[in-house]
């Protein structure tokens, strides 16, 4: 189960993980434009996926700071809900984590929802604006 890129509309697992993506984004109250937001990862950022046979288990996106080259922004983080608790989003958020450094970034920083906040502390990002939807950052 190691990330592997997705090429956006090439790959087979593109409409799939999509469909992850806007299901999740739904479900936020701060992200009312997901098909406008799903549009711009599409074209603009680094996709990654976790798959295992026949199921798309992750995804996630990294790009780069739009005001600040050293900061790379992860985006859109979803683990399948049958999935959850697994290890799974770790895995990915490393990945992407090793990724941002690859490309030479210092830092990564992420909006995340309230209930995911936990998550992204215990794997070591501190909180850097508590307002909705709360900012976290990790030193590479």
């Amino acid at each position: 189960m190691r990330p592997r890129a997705i090429f956006y509309p090439e790959d087979p697992r593109s409409n799939e993980a999509a469909q992850l993506i806007i299901g999740e984004l739904f479900r936020d109250p701060h992200r009312k434009n997901a098909v406008e937001l799903l549009g711009k990862m599409t074209c603009d950022d680094l996709n990654y996926c976790i798959e295992e046979s026949t199921h798309l288990l992750a995804v996630g996106s990294l790009r780069e700071h739009h005001l600040e080259s050293r900061i790379a922004v992860i985006a859109n983080i979803v683990v399948a809900r049958q999935f959850r608790g697994k290890g799974i989003g770790s895995r990915l958020a490393t990945h992407l984590e090793h990724e941002a450094r690859s490309f030479g970034f210092e830092v990564v920083r992420l909006h995340a929802q309230d209930s995911s906040v936990g998550f992204y502390e215990h794997i070591g990002y501190t909180t850097i604006n508590p307002l909705e939807p709360p900012e976290l950052e990790k030193v590479l």
